[in-house]
């Protein structure tokens, strides 16, 4: 068998974070003018995200930053924001 790539994760191995996705969401949310987004539904939301978007499309997929971008898109939709208050790109 011929191994053509090897991937590897390296959170909580290598590096950590420095606070949790989630957070930095929010934060970047709030200098956007969304301050009524709950901590604990972007948790839940970006969990739940984060595991529906390794499964569908695992290993970032076949391109990191659309995956990463998709993964913050849905951590809002899931965290119940109003399409109105989404549409302010917290994405970049």
């Amino acid at each position: 068998m011929k191994f053509r790539l090897v991937t590897l994760d390296l959170t909580d191995t290598v590096f950590r974070f420095k606070r949790p996705p989630f957070i930095v969401y929010k934060e970047a949310a709030e200098r956007r003018g969304l301050m009524d987004v709950s901590s604990e539904a972007l948790k839940r939301g970006f969990f739940t995200s984060w595991k529906a978007m390794n499964r569908d499309r695992p290993n970032f997929g076949d391109d990191s930053k659309h995956w990463w971008i998709d993964l913050v898109y849905k951590t809002f939709k899931e965290a119940k924001v109003q399409d109105d208050q989404r549409q302010v790109n917290v994405s970049h």
